[in-house]
């Protein structure tokens, strides 16, 4: 019986190696679907951005509502901004 089990299980995981690749593959597909999509905006702006300014987060808290779980709890920071970005 030992034999039969050692004969057997190489089929089976090439089988089984062969179902992932396909569900791997039209995986791919839809994934290459949704990154070629081109943008319905689009930004035509070259010359970089100055951002000035602070963004103030204080006592933020955010929970999730179909399951009760707490993603944040009290969040405090304070980033101030002074930069160029090319937006």
């Amino acid at each position: 019986m030992l034999y039969v089990n050692i004969l057997t299980w190489p089929v089976a995981v090439v089988g089984w190696v062969t179902s992932m690749i396909q569900q791997a593959e039209a995986s791919q597909v839809r994934i290459n679907e949704f990154l070629n999509q081109v943008p319905e905006i689009q930004n035509y702006n070259t010359a970089p951005t100055l951002l000035k300014g602070k963004v103030n987060f204080k006592d933020v808290t955010f929970t999730y509502d179909d399951t009760n779980i707490t993603a944040l709890k009290t969040l405090l920071f304070l980033q101030k901004l002074e930069k160029l970005l090319p937006f």
